[in-house]
Formats: C-alpha cells, sequence, structure tokens
C-alpha cells in the first residue's frame, strides 16, 4: 500500500472531532478553497478532511462556490457546516465565475491575515499547517510561503515530485520562465495580496500573475523543501495545458510580462518557443515532456 493510499484510508475511517476539541489545536489562520461543478464529491470530503486532521488546524475554512454544483456536494458541504457551524464558511455564487474572481472574493471574505489555499481535490500534508506557520511566525518579512508537491494517479500511485526553489533570489529568477510557487501549497499574507490587487480574472495564469504583481513589488517568497500537498494529477491534466487556446493565453500573458519589464526578451522568446512545442505536441508526448523535464520522478 502506497504512502497516499495509506493517508485516505486514514481520512476516510478517522471520525471527526467534535468542534469544542477541534478548536483546542485551533490557531488564527484561514484555509481558502473553492469548488465547482466538475471537482469530485469524494475528492472535495478527503481534502476537507486532510485540512481537518492536520496537527495544527485553521480557525476559520471558507469554501467558495463556484456556480451551481451538485445535490451531492450540497449534502456533503451542509454535513461539515453542522458539525463545524463556528468554524466552516460555505460561501455560494450563484454563476460560475472562473477562479480569479472566486479566489478574490475568497481573499476578501476571510477574517484572517494569514490564509492558506487549498485546491479541493488535493490532499495536504497532516503536518502542513504546522510547519507553515511557525516559519511565517519567525519569518515576518516571508509574504507567501510554498512547498514541494507530490502528484500522483488515478490509482493513488505517486507519479512525480514537483520541486521549485527555495529562497528568494531563486524564486525571482524562477518567475520569469514558470510559476515560481506551487499553488495548492501556499499560506500567505491577506494585506500584502490585497495590496498588489488580489487575484485577478487572468483566465488559466490567476496564480502567476498574482506572484508576478506581487514580485513587481518587491515582496519577498520562500518554498520550503517540505512536501506539503499530495496533488491529483489525471490523465487529462496534460490535455489542459495544450492547444491552440492555450498557447494563445499564455502568449498574451507573456507579452504583458514583457512590457512590465518583469522578463527579458531572453525570456519571452525562450519560454515561447518552449510553450510552442509543448503545447502544439499531441498529449501523450506532451505528459511526458513534463515528466522528463518538469518534474522529479
Amino acid at each position: 500500500m502506497s504512502k497516499i493510499q495509506e493517508l485516505e484510508k486514514f481520512l476516510k475511517s478517522e471520525p471527526l472531532p467534535i468542534e469544542e476539541k477541534y478548536l483546542k489545536n485551533a490557531k488564527k489562520f484561514t484555509v481558502l478553497m473553492s469548488t465547482y461543478i466538475n471537482d469530485d464529491v469524494n475528492d472535495l470530503d478527503i481534502a476537507i478532511k486532510s485540512v481537518i486532521q492536520n496537527t495544527v488546524v485553521p480557525d476559520e475554512i471558507v469554501i467558495m462556490v463556484d456556480g451551481p454544483v451538485h445535490d451531492q456536494t450540497k449534502v456533503l458541504l451542509d454535513m461539515f457546516t453542522n458539525h463545524y457551524p463556528d468554524i466552516l464558511k460555505v460561501i455560494y455564487q450563484e454563476t460560475n465565475q472562473g477562479l480569479g474572481i472566486t479566489a478574490a472574493n475568497g481573499v476578501i471574505y476571510s477574517k484572517n491575515e494569514i490564509i492558506a489555499r487549498m485546491d479541493a481535490d488535493d490532499i495536504s500534508n497532516l503536518e502542513r499547517f504546522e510547519q507553515q506557520l511557525e516559519f511565517m511566525h519567525q519569518n515576518n518579512s516571508i509574504v507567501a510561503l510554498g512547498g514541494q508537491v507530490y502528484e500522483f494517479d488515478e490509482k493513488l500511485e505517486f507519479k512525480a515530485r514537483r520541486t521549485l526553489p527555495l529562497n528568494n533570489d531563486d524564486i525571482v529568477q524562477f518567475s520569469k520562465l514558470r510559476s515560481p510557487l506551487n499553488h495548492p501549497t501556499v499560506m500567505f499574507r491577506k494585506s500584502s495580496v490585497m495590496k498588489a490587487g488580489n487575484y485577478q480574472n487572468t483566465f488559466l495564469m490567476e496564480d502567476y500573475d498574482l506572484w508576478m504583481r506581487m514580485i513587481e513589488k518587491n515582496m519577498i517568497f520562500h518554498n520550503i523543501e517540505q512536501d506539503l500537498v499530495y496533488m491529483r494529477a489525471p490523465k487529462d491534466m496534460y490535455r489542459r495545458r495544450g492547444g491552440f487556446k492555450y498557447l494563445s493565453v499564455y502568449h498574451e500573458f507573456r507579452k504583458r510580462l514583457l512590457r512590465k519589464h518583469l522578463i527579458s526578451y531572453k525570456d519571452y522568446y525562450k519560454s515561447m518557443i518552449g510553450m510552442s512545442i509543448s503545447s502544439l505536441m499531441p498529449n501523450i508526448f506532451r505528459e511526458k515532456l513534463y515528466k522528463k523535464l518538469l518534474r522529479n520522478n
């Protein structure tokens, strides 16, 4: 049995602590998640439980529901809110607004200065928040803190490890070609995100766009070397990162970075050549390219 299989088995079988007991381990920070109609309800259940069963837990969990969802999802969220009425808050948006607007609304709604992001289909390391909070409290200059992720497939077997540089100088250099933070792992300071303009409606580039606006304001980032999140990597993940539409969106984003002098012409052309090859090749080859060049197996 793989590590992720053991973790999922534990989360499915472990009873939820009552709210009074939960609050004894709670610290003043918010976990912000969003979900929409295409999210699997069982994955969402495990994702929420991986937050609740952490060694240190948030005193607020905000779940943004982006548009209409299945009745099963509503039933699940009602169960959690009934169990944790003072902790878990579900915000329903009547229409699908997209990730950028939904995340921006979630940041505004969150009551705490420190916010941790979490995807609706991923699983948090059960020591994730303890590690991140300690680091953030000891390093007041850090405004955004990420970590490494392990990707796993439909069989709950590990596929690859997505690693990023640790210190700010290396992160800034890395950002010139690729997104410098693994978004599902990030913990940030709300005031800094708001100062940079919050998430915006930048299709497919919402997090990368935010990080670059924060870097533009000379804000300090860090990645810790621990694996903070186990991330689902279904077969269609690589398909979504290809095609003319994806390449067009990426092209416009890179041009905007170039105009703002956040990247050089060398960075621009290097990234566009690489993305053009990746986006236009058959999906089976794109998957192999990501595994060979962009991940650590």
